[in-house]
């Protein structure tokens, strides 16, 4: 089940929608990648069932995903990875640009394996490459 999701008051219902997509797309993307972990050490007789919890040493496959949120302004958006376990936001903002406000669920699935490969260290391939040109980095807050 993805966590509790909220968006300032006043936000547009377009934007809104993009983001809770975005914000739901990363959920299960983050899901999915912990589940292939766990599969790949179960195959190698690292883990003893498929459910196994992921070890520490990959913690960012169940550790790291993004939640969506808005700048005062309300006309920016961005994702900044969240670590649940220690409960507050980490690294680097992207920004996601206007393109995207209106993102397709398709979309958001291809934006959240961008963001997810970025803090997994992971070797992005051609397409996720391409994606990744078109969000803009800022500091971190």
């Amino acid at each position: 089940m993805s966590p509790a999701y909220t968006l300032p008051a006043g936000t547009p219902d377009a934007v809104a929608a993009c983001a809770k997509n975005l914000h739901v797309m990363l959920w299960q993307e983050m899901k999915e990648q912990c589940r292939a972990v766990r599969c790949v050490l179960y195959r190698k007789g690292l883990a003893y069932s498929r459910n196994d919890p992921v070890p520490e040493e990959l913690r960012w496959a169940r550790l790291t995903y993004s939640t969506a949120w808005f700048s005062a302004e309300g006309d920016r958006r961005f994702v900044t990875p969240y670590d649940h376990k220690a409960g507050r936001f980490k690294g680097p903002r992207l920004e996601i640009p206007p393109m995207f406000v209106t993102a397709s669920p398709a979309e958001c699935r291809r934006i959240a394996r961008v963001i997810l490969a970025g803090h997994a260290g992971a070797r992005a391939d051609a397409e996720i490459l391409k994606l990744r040109s078109g969000l803009v980095h800022l500091d971190a807050a």
